[in-house]
Order: C-alpha cells, then structure tokens, then sequence
C-alpha cells in the first residue's frame, strides 16, 4: 500500500471517529438536559457553627422530613460537616 492510500483510510477513519463522537456528545447533553437535580428545597446559609436552614418552604421535601428554619446541618450520609470557620 502506498503512502497516499494510507494516508486516504486515516483520513476516513479520523472522520467516523469524529462524527461517532459529536453523535455521542449530543447524545450526552440530550439526556442531561432532561435531568432533574434531587433537592431538600431549602436555602442553607453558612453560619459560625456550619450550615444554618434560612428558608425552608411549607411545601418543600425538608419541610416534610422535619427540617425548620434555624435548623443547624450536623451530619451528611453519616459524615459529620465542619463547622465554618468565619
């Protein structure tokens, strides 16, 4: 094979490559639009001694698992959170 004709499938070969992945590019910012973020509904605020509930709607998932404004976060998934050091 002579160097043109190597040079020819590179070429096509580089092309599929760089259209399968624009494909799988849009692909992927097709379904991360389509993703909700899972949220408590609250407005933390940082505070000397961590992360301070400010607002926490009447409708909201925190309000529901018991979280009320003026409510210090301690924890996440068992893991302690520092307190920040303002």
């Amino acid at each position: 094979m002579n160097n043109a004709s190597q040079t020819r499938i590179l070429a096509i070969v580089l092309a599929v490559a760089t259209v399968a992945a624009c494909v799988l590019a849009a692909m992927n910012f097709d379904r991360e639009s389509g993703f909700d973020v899972p949220t408590d509904g609250i407005w933390w605020v940082e505070a000397d001694t961590g992360l301070r509930a400010e607002r926490v709607p009447a409708i909201s998932p925190g309000h529901r698992a018991g979280i009320r404004t003026g409510d210090i976060l301690v924890s996440v998934d068992d893991q302690p959170t520092p307190a920040s050091p303002l």
